[in-house]
């Protein structure tokens, strides 16, 4: 509203009598006849300060229809910002009509617009002065005024002739005079400019200051957000609005306020100022068209903290009201942070932060109403998806005059991430009807410059960042030596100070993180000589001097200083999530020494930085990553490998100080061991595992009886028993590894344990020698004792092992034993292990049939692998596959009725087993009570009852299980199946009126209708009753419109267009054309009073009323106080009312339609999507009218109504303005207080001069509050409690 605030002072200010003398004397210098065409007197010099009031008339207007043109270059101008800069009233009133045809007076008219409400500031600003440069000043503003006016007379006779095609052509071909006259004004306006700087120059400075910001504000492209936007109430409880934000975005998950906190930390104050004064930003923050603004450049150029000023200077306008607040968001590529790379986090991130103006105001509407939608499908328990994301965005810019969206760092996301943002960019450009600007850094990629470049860009260049970059390696190096880090015993301080900051400021080239780690290396250095040296050999690009830093670090340091380097790399590599500061260091240590931070950053030589914003380790720089990815030792599963030994030797600790493992979640990193050691185990591979150290260190950690509290890889769904109490604890270390899917571990501790070389490393290790292979089997004694080992797996160890590996769905070991004929499946795990589909999966089958070929496929068996196919919660609807694999291998089974009805149908796979298992046998024949019993269990499908019926003996059918089987089917083909092989049954009325009672039956008589026109009657008793059926229910427009057409076509002969099937028509067909189609096949029926009444009551998205209305059949006789109030009670559609009362003669407002139209929960909603085409509003705009015209005055009982109602704010607010001698009882308030209704108290607060709340409403009010912050209690409960002391 600041904005708004400016523009009146300025209009306001045209009424002084000097600039109406300016512009009278700009008058008395035209022709007279160019005076006598403009038409205006001196007197009506006043229309200027009207400019405020016609600005507002031609935005509502272009908000009502969302004008816009394209220019050019493509870009899309939106006017009703343009308009919101300054308009000139007669030509507003000429273009307003043809704006979209002639582009080239939208452009005129903006400069036009601009240039006068310049020179309204100058004129405030110097007119009054007494400087030599005054006088010439006023000349030069008459002359640049006239200039305008004789504009104004070429723009107005231009629009004059545009009815005749002929005058439009010879209009275009005016073209040039027209823009002679724009290039005329605009060298006037740099007369007046060059005036207005020798008055600035002789003026006080502090006025020039005042100018400029004047000038900003008329320059930029909209200072405002809509009041209609501002004054939006959600209406919605503290937990559930948190909910509805939480269900677009997790702040804990993507904390992006914290993210930009950190960049702007990072920020040296004063530097990179420049983009936001750079021509290319500042045409694109200013301009009314909506489009994209690209900054790019290279590695380490400072992108990021650049976007971080960007977003600041957005924050910054919101808060003083010029502009909406921003949305934003930081990619990242770091394992730890998977979101921040991904497409559906960043725009749903990005939905989260458009969906309220402020991060603690209301909701907008249409996120409330697709979050209501999810609800309703029972989906609000996840979080909106991409696709949803994408469409809330594309609303939500839509309800707000202007919208930033700025992203950085987007090529940290993959190719097809940052292709799927792309597109959403470009889609929002081209489709949203309102003003929105993306700002965009990042690299240059190849796929992002071939998507970027035809759009506005700023490369960052070391001349643009070249005064930024010296700022900061003298504001570095200062900061160095103060701490003592760099020449602290040099000879020639300042000297070699002056040096080192113009060396590395040359050599920099623009990069920020090249000269942050030359500077850190020379803190290595301790003499002048050395360092000077150092000087003239600067290596020249980050990759150079990233590998000498490598190279220090593996070569200058100890062996437990390289082995916390390479921990600390490996971790932030690959870590699932980030770990607070204590718990990354006690991963990190490879010893008993505890390490401090400071010996964490020493030693990776400023490669790792301190977030301190969020107190977590990550990389310098995202070069910093990539250079790491392409040294070999840092491949994944290497740096999977280090990461589990880090964990590894933390449990191994924990186990050696005697800490109960119930307590080891509580440590320092126990958490994040609990949570993914074996997931780090399981990604380093069978080679890294199969290593000396590793192996022993995982034996030793599979020796641990009770692993159940760690985590399996596959996901928290997969639960991890522990070994049976029997089992020898030498052996719990296999029984552990087959529960965590290690199987190479299983099969190296069993070969050597069945001495024999495991199969599973032989090809892994050929290229080792003897005594290397020897050496990794041997070392692993150390850890198990083999010879007690080898005692301690009997015969029922191994059983046992199978049935753990069954559990656990580990088929590797199972093979493994299997195949060495170490476990054989006992009938009771045959049995079991028919309900586990993994197996036919896996070949666990295929092995067992091997083995024991068909003899173990009993009935029990085959029942089983039956009633498992539909057990609920298998996660495969793989069951059905075991039926037909062991039909695939030769099964054959004879199907009888004991086999049938001994298996309980639990879903269709179990009914298609038993299908498939009945196809396999010819000699079966399906009887009717099986075929009963399938279609009582509700789970039949249409095609399984045809399969089935396909094989009974069709006599046996009957017309009682005809019917029953009828209305269980979900379309026609069965039915007609059983009516083409038993010609007895037939299809009755009676089930046909089932049918309709039934929305399976519906869905059958639907899918009849689909087919050939013929159809229906060759199976249907089409008389005058199943008209009136399908004219009865809802939503069987199809059916109808079938019918209908079939009446036309003399192919239903018997059914008739009555009175009685249009009014029920009227009341529940959902589209107005099929209404529209039967009025035309009997012109004869009448519109009645019912029909109109049934219509009201429709609750079509289609206005049924509103056409029946507009129909000149419709008689004024027909149209009664009884559908007038019927209408206000139920209609969707608020401005049938206003219709009602303005075409049919005889209507007034009474006390009975207001108190319908309060029960109306349509006519009140608040929220619709498109705010500014608010149908409620105008209906209370329209009532208010009448009451005036009318002279009614609500009642008090009315007002008290729609104050219980709740809701009904704006009638509340309605009654008071045209009532007379209503005021608030405490009756009224107390309600009001009860219902928690906040918006309608705070109309009750404005109309009321003294409040008095019962404590017992004031008490109710507080407990509904329960919830909320201190700071988010409503402003009106604050001022009733203020009321009340």
């Amino acid at each position: 509203m600041a904005g708004n605030q400016t523009r009146l002072r300025v209009s306001g200010s045209l009424n002084n009598d000097a600039e109406n003398n300016l512009w009278a004397q700009a008058i008395a210098q035209l022709d007279p006849s160019d005076r006598a065409n403009i038409n205006f007197s001196y007197d009506k010099l006043s229309i200027l300060s009207d400019l405020e009031k016609e600005t507002q008339t031609a935005q509502k207007r272009c908000d009502e229809k969302r004008l816009c043109y394209k220019r050019k270059n493509g870009e899309k101008v939106i006017f009703r910002d343009l308009f919101g800069k300054a308009l000139i009233r007669f030509l507003l009133q000429a273009t307003m009509g043809d704006i979209e045809k002639y582009e080239f007076v939208g452009e005129s008219l903006e400069r036009v617009s601009r240039c006068i409400c310049r020179c309204q500031l100058l004129e405030k600003l110097y007119l009054g002065g007494n400087t030599a440069a005054t006088a010439q000043f006023k000349s030069a503003l008459v002359r640049l005024y006239g200039l305008i006016l004789l504009y104004l007379l070429k723009a107005k006779g231009f629009f004059d002739k545009k009815r005749s095609m002929r005058m439009i052509s010879s209009a275009f071909r005016d073209k040039t005079e027209f823009e002679e006259c724009v290039d005329d004004i605009s060298k006037g306006l740099d007369d007046v400019n060059q005036y207005a700087e020798l008055i600035c120059r002789e003026d006080e400075c502090f006025r020039y200051s005042e100018l400029q910001n004047y000038l900003q504000e008329f320059d930029a492209p909209l200072k405002r957000i809509e009041m209609q936007i501002q004054e939006v109430r959600d209406d919605l409880e503290e937990t559930r609005r948190r909910n509805i934000l939480k269900w677009m975005s997790d702040t804990e998950k993507i904390p992006y306020m914290k993210h930009h906190k950190e960049n702007r930390r990072q920020i040296l104050k004063g530097t990179g100022e420049w983009l936001l004064t750079d021509g290319i930003f500042k045409e694109w923050n200013d301009d009314s068209a909506s489009s994209l603004l690209w900054l790019h450049g290279i590695p380490g150029s400072g992108k990021s903290k650049l976007t971080s000023l960007v977003i600041q200077n957005a924050l910054e306008a919101s808060e003083l009201g010029r502009t909406p607040r921003p949305a934003f968001f930081y990619c990242s590529r770091n394992a730890a942070e998977p979101l921040r790379a991904e497409p559906e986090a960043i725009l749903t991130s990005i939905a989260r932060q458009l969906a309220t103006l402020t991060p603690a105001s209301d909701i907008l509407p249409p996120v409330v109403e697709m979050y209501k939608q999810e609800e309703a499908q029972g989906n609000a328990s996840g979080s909106l998806d991409l696709d949803g994301a994408q469409e809330l965005i594309l609303k939500l810019i839509d309800v707000s005059p202007y919208t930033t969206i700025i992203i950085d760092a987007l090529d940290e996301c993959s190719k097809e991430g940052r292709g799927c943002l792309l597109d959403f960019i470009k889609t929002a450009l081209v489709e949203a009807s309102s003003l929105v600007k993306f700002f965009i850094s990042s690299r240059e990629d190849g796929d992002i410059v071939f998507n970027l470049q035809r759009f506005p860009n700023c490369r960052i260049s070391s001349k643009k960042n070249r005064a930024d970059i010296e700022a900061f390696v003298k504001s570095e190096t200062r900061r160095l030596i103060r701490s003592g880090s760099l020449l602290r015993n040099s000879q020639q301080p300042q000297e070699l100070e002056d040096t080192i900051v113009a060396k590395v400021s040359d050599d920099a080239h623009g990069m920020f993180r090249w000269a942050s780690l030359q500077l850190q290396n020379l803190t290595t250095l301790k003499t002048d000589p050395d360092i000077k040296e150092r000087l003239g050999k600067i290596p020249p690009s980050l990759e150079q001097l990233y590998q000498e830093i490598y190279a220090l670090i593996t070569t200058n340091q100890g062996v437990v200083s390289r082995e916390v380097a390479r921990n600390v790399f490996s971790l932030l590599l690959l870590a699932r999530h980030d770990l607070k500061l204590a718990a990354f260091l006690a991963l990190v240590r490879p010893t008993q020494h505890h390490l401090a931070l400071q010996e964490v950053l020493d030693i990776c030589c400023n490669l790792v930085v301190l977030d301190e914003t969020l107190l977590v380790l990550r990389f310098a720089h995202l070069s910093v990553r990539e250079f790491l990815e392409t040294l070999p030792e840092y491949n994944s599963a290497k740096s999977h490998s280090a990461i589990s030994l880090c964990c590894l030797k933390s449990v191994h600790d924990w186990k050696i100080s005697g800490l109960n493992p119930t307590s080891w979640n509580f440590m320092e990193g126990g958490g994040y061991t609990i949570q993914y050691l074996v997931y780090h185990i399981d990604k380093a591979g069978v080679l890294e595992r199969q290593k000396n150290t590793f192996l022993e260190k995982l034996a030793a950690f599979l020796q641990t009886r009770d692993l159940s509290r760690f985590k399996h890889p596959k996901g928290s769904i997969w639960q991890i028993s522990k070994p049976p109490d029997y089992v020898d604890p030498e052996a719990v270390c296999i029984f552990n590894a087959c529960a965590f899917g290690f199987y190479d571990v299983v099969d190296t501790l069993l070969s050597e344990t069945l001495a024999q070389l495991p199969s599973s490393v032989k090809g892994d290790f050929q290229g080792l020698g003897k005594n290397e292979n020897q050496t990794r089997v041997t070392d692993i004694y150390r850890v198990i004792n083999f010879r007690h080992l080898k005692q301690a797996f009997t015969p029922a160890t191994y059983s046992s092992l199978g049935d753990h590996a069954i559990l656990h769905e580990n088929f590797e070991v199972l093979q493994f034993l299997l195949k060495r004929q170490l476990y054989t499946l006992p009938e009771p795990l045959v049995l079991k292990a028919a309900q586990f589909p993994w197996m036919e999966e896996s070949g666990i089958l295929k092995v067992m049939l091997d083995i024991r070929g068909l003899d173990f496929l009993t009935t029990s068996v085959v029942k089983d692998a039956v009633i498992f196919a539909g057990k609920p919660g298998d996660r495969h609807a793989g069951g059905t596959l075991l039926v037909q694999y062991f039909l695939e291998r030769g099964l054959k089974f004879q199907v009888n009725e004991n086999f049938l009805f001994s298996i309980t149908l639990r879903s269709v796979w179990t009914l298609e087993s038993i299908l498939l298992l009945i196809e396999a046998d010819p000699g079966y024949v399906v009887s009717v009570h099986f075929l009963e019993q399938v279609i009582r269990s509700g789970h039949s499908l249409d095609t399984q009852l045809e399969r089935l019926l396909q094989r009974c003996d069709p006599s046996q059918l009957t017309q009682i299980f005809f019917v029953e089987a009828s209305l269980r089917c979900n379309t026609w083909n069965p039915i007609r199946f059983m009516m083409d092989i038993n010609s007895d049954l037939r299809m009755t009325e009676e089930l046909l009126t089932q049918f309709f009672h039934h929305e399976r039956g519906r869905n059958v008589l639907l899918s009849l209708f689909q087919l050939s026109d013929k159809e229906p009657s060759q199976h249907l008793p089409l008389t005058q009753y199943f008209l009136y059926l399908a004219a009865s229910h809802q939503n069987l427009d199809s059916i109808l419109v079938r019918l209908l057409s079939g009446i036309n076509s003399g192919l239903y002969e018997s059914l008739e267009i009555t009175q009685t099937i249009l009014e029920l028509m009227a009341k529940n067909c959902l589209h107005w054309e099929t209404v529209k189609n039967l009025l035309a096949l009997n012109p004869t029926v009448s519109i009645t009073e019912i029909a109109l009444v049934e219509a009201a009551k429709n609750p079509s998205v289609e206005n049924i009323l509103g056409h029946l209305l507009a129909l000149p059949k419709t008689k004024h006789s027909q149209v009664t106080q009884r559908v007038l109030e019927t209408t206000a009670e139920y209609t969707r559609f608020p401005l049938n009312i206003t219709i009602l009362l303005d075409r049919f003669t005889g209507f007034c407002i009474t006390e009975e339609m207001l108190e319908a139209l309060i029960r109306n929960p349509n006519a009140f909603n608040r929220n619709p999507v498109d705010v500014l085409q608010n149908p409620c509003l105008k209906l209370l705009e329209y009532l208010e009218q009448r009451f005036e015209q009318e002279d009614y005055h609500p009642s008090p009982a009315l007002l008290e109504s729609a104050v219980r109602f709740g809701g009904r704010h704006e009638l509340v607010d309605c009654f008071f303005r045209t009532g007379k001698g209503l005021h608030v009882t405490d009756e009224i308030l107390d309600i009001a207080t009860t219902k928690q209704d906040s918006a309608t108290l705070q109309v009750l607060v404005r109309w009321n001069p003294s409040l008095k709340v019962s404590s017992e409403a004031l008490s109710s009010y507080g407990r509904r509050a329960t919830g909320r912050n201190e700071r988010d209690t409503p402003p009106e409960l604050v001022k009733i409690r203020c009321y009340r002391v």
